[in-house]
């Protein structure tokens, strides 16, 4: 019997049945098409919800080894305002999740080397907070702006004493080396462990401010929020960033200054 002659028959059959056995007939025959149809409905509603929804991103400050603690929505908002920032329209992103020593060959460290390639690679971060070694394993690869390229005299002259100097002939000469970050992430080989006095500039051939040591326990932020509990780390604006205003902002917020 052709297909459309037995559709027919069953539709037939059902016309002067109640409207339970109707149902209970079309849920039985069309229970998996009905389902397939819902699920894809809901996919397009996420879908389009997610797309409306999505706001431009307005900053991105990466705390490396911080603690791997959820920032509190709050600590986020408070900076928001501080900067101007609408929230309604804009997001903003203080990442904490990443954990990652060039010394430690553990399996958090080499996801936390992936994760960090990749979110740098894509120019995500604005502002970048280390510890001095995972920092000085960035200013191998010109990661950093100068600071007299952000900042003003007068602001870079806030923070004299807790400057962080690289040898840019040094820099340059390894960079003839072609070793990328990326590379030593991707093989885990050992890093050697920067020795250089990177407060000292007198030492260096060609010193120039890359970065802003902070003493983690004065700075109010960090200790409210569980973000490293002792110790410095130094603050840096990575080039390939788009929002270095805020980067700036940021750090007067952290600091004071």
């Amino acid at each position: 019997m052709p297909v459309m002659d037995d559709i027919k028959q069953e539709t037939s059959k059902m016309k002067d049945k109640p409207f339970k056995e109707k149902l209970s007939y079309f849920w039985g025959y069309y229970k998996f098409h009905t389902l397939a149809v819902v699920a894809l409905l809901i996919m397009v509603i996420w879908f389009v919800h997610d797309l409306v929804s999505q706001k431009e991103n307005a900053f991105y400050a990466l705390l490396v080894n911080a603690g791997g603690y959820h920032m509190a929505e709050d600590a986020c908002n408070e900076f928001a305002e501080n900067a101007g920032i609408d929230l309604k329209q804009y997001d903003i992103k203080i990442d904490t999740s990443v954990i990652y020593d060039p010394g430690d060959f553990s399996q958090d460290s080499y996801y936390g080397a992936m994760k960090l390639s990749a979110l740098l690679a894509a120019g995500e971060v604005d502002a970048f907070v280390s510890t001095e070694n995972t920092f000085s394993n960035y200013t191998l690869t010109d990661s950093f702006f100068h600071l007299d390229e952000v900042l003003t005299d007068e602001q870079i002259a806030a923070y004299e004493g807790n400057l962080y100097y690289i040898d840019q002939d040094e820099i340059d000469a390894k960079e003839t080396e072609e070793v990328t970050i990326s590379e030593t992430a991707e093989t885990m080989e050992a890093v050697p462990v920067d020795t250089v006095d990177h407060r000292d500039p007198s030492q260096m051939g060609n010193p120039v401010a890359v970065g802003i040591y902070l003493n983690v326990e004065d700075i109010p932020f960090f200790m409210n929020n569980n973000c490293y509990l002792s110790g410095e780390v130094v603050y840096g604006f990575m080039c390939n960033g788009s929002h270095t205003d805020q980067a700036v902002k940021f750090l007067s917020y952290l600091t004071g200054k």
